[in-house]
Protein backbone atom coordinates (compact mmCIF):
# COMPACT_ATOMS: atom_id res chain seq x y z
CA UNK A 1 0.00 0.00 0.00
CA UNK A 2 1.12 3.42 -1.05
CA UNK A 3 0.06 6.22 0.38
CA UNK A 4 0.84 10.27 -0.76
CA UNK A 5 0.44 12.22 2.87
CA UNK A 6 -0.59 15.84 2.92
CA UNK A 7 2.11 16.76 4.76
CA UNK A 8 5.49 15.37 6.30
CA UNK A 9 5.20 15.41 9.53
CA UNK A 10 5.40 13.36 12.75
CA UNK A 11 1.42 13.61 13.61
CA UNK A 12 0.25 13.24 10.12
CA UNK A 13 2.18 10.16 9.38
CA UNK A 14 1.29 8.95 12.76
CA UNK A 15 -2.68 9.29 11.84
CA UNK A 16 -2.24 8.11 8.36
CA UNK A 17 -1.17 4.88 9.44
CA UNK A 18 -3.55 4.60 12.84
CA UNK A 19 -5.97 4.96 9.81
CA UNK A 20 -4.80 2.48 7.06
CA UNK A 21 -3.18 -0.05 9.62
CA UNK A 22 -6.49 -0.01 12.27
CA UNK A 23 -8.86 -2.64 10.49
CA UNK A 24 -6.04 -4.87 9.01
CA UNK A 25 -6.11 -8.47 10.89
CA UNK A 26 -3.23 -8.50 13.68
CA UNK A 27 -2.28 -12.23 11.87
CA UNK A 28 -1.05 -9.97 8.90
CA UNK A 29 0.29 -6.67 10.69
CA UNK A 30 2.43 -7.82 13.49
CA UNK A 31 4.85 -5.06 13.90
CA UNK A 32 5.94 -1.62 12.43
CA UNK A 33 9.87 -1.45 11.79
CA UNK A 34 10.75 2.39 10.93
CA UNK A 35 13.51 4.70 10.17
CA UNK A 36 14.96 7.42 12.96
CA UNK A 37 13.37 9.73 10.66
CA UNK A 38 11.12 13.04 12.37
CA UNK A 39 8.18 11.41 10.94
CA UNK A 40 8.18 8.94 13.57
CA UNK A 41 8.45 11.08 16.83
CA UNK A 42 4.32 10.13 17.63
CA UNK A 43 5.69 6.31 17.71
CA UNK A 44 3.87 5.61 21.10
CA UNK A 45 0.74 7.02 19.76
CA UNK A 46 0.70 4.52 17.00
CA UNK A 47 1.90 1.20 19.17
CA UNK A 48 -1.21 2.33 21.43
CA UNK A 49 -3.63 2.71 18.53
CA UNK A 50 -2.81 -0.81 17.32
CA UNK A 51 -1.63 -2.37 19.96
CA UNK A 52 1.82 -4.15 18.10
CA UNK A 53 5.58 -3.38 18.54
CA UNK A 54 7.12 -0.69 17.22
CA UNK A 55 10.59 -0.74 16.30
CA UNK A 56 13.09 1.11 15.09
CA UNK A 57 16.35 0.49 13.04
CA UNK A 58 19.97 1.06 14.24
CA UNK A 59 21.41 4.65 13.02
CA UNK A 60 23.23 4.23 10.30
CA UNK A 61 22.31 0.42 8.91
CA UNK A 62 19.72 0.54 6.58
CA UNK A 63 20.18 -3.17 5.80
CA UNK A 64 17.94 -3.10 9.26
CA UNK A 65 15.64 -2.02 7.06
CA UNK A 66 15.96 -4.32 4.28
CA UNK A 67 12.57 -4.40 3.15
CA UNK A 68 11.48 -1.15 2.96
CA UNK A 69 14.96 0.21 1.01
CA UNK A 70 14.07 -3.11 -1.50
CA UNK A 71 10.17 -1.33 -1.99
CA UNK A 72 11.48 1.95 -2.10
CA UNK A 73 13.45 1.19 -5.07
CA UNK A 74 10.84 -0.24 -7.00
CA UNK A 75 8.45 2.30 -6.31
CA UNK A 76 10.64 4.66 -7.71
CA UNK A 77 11.63 2.91 -10.83
CA UNK A 78 7.25 3.22 -11.64
CA UNK A 79 6.61 6.58 -10.08
CA UNK A 80 10.10 8.63 -10.52
CA UNK A 81 10.26 11.59 -7.56
CA UNK A 82 7.93 14.44 -8.91
CA UNK A 83 5.40 12.19 -10.14
CA UNK A 84 2.53 12.32 -8.56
Amino acid sequence: MIYKLAAKTASETTQEIIHVLKNLSKKIVKSITADRSKEFYDWLEVEKALEIPFYFSDLGVPGQLGTNENNDGRIRLRYPKGIN
